[in-house]
């Protein structure tokens, strides 16, 4: 025990170099494990090469030759496919004479519109009373004719968007405009124009548009967003309520490429919902003059203070099964395979 207290500091030191050594024999293990692994790799690596040499592969004339033959088949084919897209997919527009054909050919478009709207019983707000077109519908001096492609292309689109809004028999059209106005977006291979519909209509016919939408066999058009408005529809019993319910919104947003599935699901929210928002944050309202027999927005305004007076509807005051008309905000982007950029 003396001998211990006496010789402490070397005892000490004997265990910090046994620990020590402990630690430099594992890492030498462990490198030389990594050593020899990579020794084994190399050594496979060589034998490949080694293997090659012998057989002597290398690219002969008749490897080139076909190597080639297949670039130019594979560039044919898709030169083949893209000529296909922009045959199928493309606007086919007709151009006036000139600037004063082309004004009186612009309001009798429009005004054909309306009158296969009226015919088909499909209301539509004051604000979308041209269709995008107020101002060369209400223009005073004539356009210039270098706007007569822009102009008359993305007439085309409205017309091919409005029958589409016709044949799904929608109830109404709230709003329509095109978000870059005359411009396009351009891509390398295609130019793709959006364009942003607000519509009411039950659930199954609004499914039933956007899926003639995509369906459209000459224009190609991508479902962007969609945005859904659906109040609750209450019994008798539970009618009083309606004026104390709080009007709140809900929005659904989507990237490039999503479609509708099966039909018949039923978007539910809670409330009223004021009207989806232009680009910009301003709000669809209703128009003060708006035509006999049209519908409209509801004004953000009116509602932004509206709160709970009563107590929130119970189950069985609200219509679950019964069939709801829901609005719906939708934008569109047409795909046309067009390689000239519109200035």
């Amino acid at each position: 025990m003396d001998l211990i207290k006496k010789n402490w500091g070397f005892l000490a030191y004997a265990v910090i170099c046994l620990a020590v050594g402990i630690v430099l024999i594992a890492q030498c293990v462990r490198a030389g494990k990594t050593l020899k692994e990579a020794k084994s790799q190399h050594q496979q690596e060589m034998d490949f090469f080694d293997g090659v040499k012998k057989a002597n592969l290398k690219l002969s004339p008749e490897n080139i030759n076909l190597a080639e033959q297949n670039k130019k088949l594979a560039e044919e084919q898709f030169q083949a496919f893209v000529e296909r897209l922009k045959k199928q997919y493309h606007l086919q527009v007709t151009l006036p004479r000139d600037p004063i054909e082309a004004v009186r050919t612009l309001r009798d478009e429009i005004a054909a519109i309306r009158r296969k709207l009226d015919e088909k019983g499909i209301a539509y707000n004051q604000s979308a009373a041209y269709f995008t077109f107020d101002y060369y519908a209400k223009l005073d001096t004539l356009p210039p004719v270098s706007d007569l492609p822009k102009i008359f292309r993305h007439l085309k689109l409205i017309k091919v968007v409005i029958e589409t809004v016709m044949e799904a028999e929608l109830l109404s059209i709230d709003a329509i405009t095109r978000p870059l106005n005359m411009q396009v977006m351009q891509e390398d291979l295609y130019t793709y124009t959006p364009i942003e519909i607000n519509v009411t209509g039950t659930v199954n016919n609004t499914q039933k548009f956007i899926n003639l939408m995509n369906s459209n066999k000459n224009c190609l058009f991508f479902l962007r967003e969609l945005e859904i408005i659906a109040p609750d529809e209450l019994t008798d019993v539970g009618a009083p309520l309606k004026d104390s319910i709080s009007l709140s919104s809900s929005t659904m947003g989507m990237g490039g490429g999503m479609g509708m599935g099966g039909g018949g699901e039923d978007f539910e929210a809670m409330g009223m919902r004021p009207g989806p928002q232009r680009p910009g944050g301003r709000q669809f309202q209703r128009a003060p003059d708006m035509m006999a027999g049209e519908i409209g927005q509801l004004d953000n305004r009116t509602t932004a203070g509206a709160t709970m007076v009563g107590p929130p509807p119970k189950r069985q005051d609200l219509l679950v099964f019964k069939p709801k008309l829901v609005s719906w905000r939708i934008r569109f982007d047409m795909v046309d395979f067009n390689l000239e950029t519109e200035e």
